[in-house]
């Protein structure tokens, strides 16, 4: 890829700067695209949230336009909106999710000379009802709109096949994978120690891990079935729960825990703002999901610090585990259990290499260096290397 030697000027627009996996891959993203011949703004319509904290540490502008959860842009958010594209002379205007790609394609129609607009698609579909009601809305008013951007990123094939089967132009798609810096998930055992001795969990014990908010499609009533099926076999397990809304003092989540006699077994932490310490001190990960996944980032995380993964078949999660893992059907918590008892009764050698085998994979297929180049690609005009 040869880039043009004058600036490319980039803003992203994104929903909001929570702690998700969309936000982490823009942090990412742009941390890259800093070392390159770029200028990147980032505008958050919701709140700063604490990944536009971290982005603003990497020196790079970030505006919050404070839209509130759950609505559409009023007047006054959408006219600073593309104030702000204005003033920064953009070139590409990058949209995230469907709040974000909605935003940029409208706000291009008013900005002379008009940028090139890409979109961000970061979920796979289930049937669209579940969704919220806005969030349906702008899914169908995304297909309308699905040939006006340059190019519609995917990071999930599947979800690329979705979209299109309900309307979104299938010309328009590319698909590029999330990306890790592998160089920030190097194993410690000492870490491993101090993080399990704080989590009041013994070195003997196995610990089996699951990250993601609290959500039916991340199906955490799966997960737990799935622990209280290997605890019938093995008594020497330990489950921890890491996400937003995980955590005792919600009511619906424990109340399960409690029916399935589990809460002994079961540690909930709530959300993190970094969560990489504690995989070290996992013996397996988890991912339960039931749908809504595109490509999801705490699989990639967890192997690339060389823990196995047991995953359910959504988005793209059974082609990053590869051979790495094991994938089971959503909602088969008899089968999750199955699998995550089948790897408990492998040998520490076979435990060994098979963390080895997923953080190499990681490092060799999904380095952020090279998914940076792809949008790059995309952006200075070339293709992206993983194009659909």
């Amino acid at each position: 890829m040869t880039e043009s030697k004058s600036t490319l000027r980039i803003v992203h627009v994104i929903t909001g700067l929570g702690i998700g996996g969309a936000e982490k891959m823009l942090y990412k993203l742009v941390k890259e695209h800093s070392r390159h011949n770029v200028e990147i703004a980032v505008i958050s319509l919701g709140p700063l949230g604490p990944i536009g904290k971290e982005i603003q540490s990497l020196g790079i502008c970030v505006e919050a336009l404070n839209m509130k959860r759950g609505r559409i842009p009023g007047f006054s958010v959408f006219m600073k909106l593309v104030a702000i594209i204005r003033r920064r002379n953009t070139e590409v205007l990058q949209g995230w999710m469907y709040h974000g790609n909605i935003a940029v394609t409208i706000a291009g129609f008013f900005i002379t000379p008009r940028p090139r607009i890409y979109w961000n698609i970061r979920q796979s579909l289930g049937s669209i009802e579940v969704e919220a009601s806005l969030t349906r809305k702008l899914i169908r008013i995304g297909a309308f709109l699905s040939r006006t951007p340059t190019t519609i990123i995917y990071n999930s094939r599947e979800s690329a096949r979705q979209h299109t089967n309900i309307g979104y132009s299938n010309k328009r798609s590319q698909f590029i994978p999330n990306g890790f810096d592998i160089s920030e998930f190097s194993y410690d055992d000492s870490m491993r120690m101090r993080v399990r001795r704080e989590l009041g969990v013994d070195d003997d014990t196995t610990l089996i891990g699951h990250v993601a908010r609290f959500h039916p499609k991340k199906d955490h009533n799966t997960f737990l079935e799935a622990a209280k099926t290997v605890l019938e076999k093995k008594s020497d397990v330990m489950f921890l729960g890491v996400g937003r809304g995980v955590e005792k003092n919600n009511l619906s989540l424990w109340r399960r825990i409690e029916e399935l006699q589990l809460g002994k077994s079961v540690i909930l932490l709530g959300e993190k703002n970094d969560v990489t310490s504690l995989y070290t001190a996992l013996d397996l990960f988890v991912s339960s999901s039931a749908w809504g996944e595109g490509f999801p980032n705490c699989i990639g995380e967890a192997m690339a610090m060389g823990v196995c993964c047991v995953v359910t078949d959504v988005g793209e999660s059974k082609s990053l585990v590869g051979h790495t893992g094991r994938v089971v059907s959503p909602g088969d918590s008899k089968a999750l259990g199955r699998e995550i008892l089948n790897y408990l009764d492998k040998s520490e050698e076979y435990r060994q290499i098979c963390g080895q085998k997923s953080s190499k994979r990681i490092s060799e297929t999904y380095s952020i260096q090279q998914i940076g180049k792809d949008y790059l690609g995309l952006y200075f005009g070339s293709k992206g290397n993983g194009n659909i």
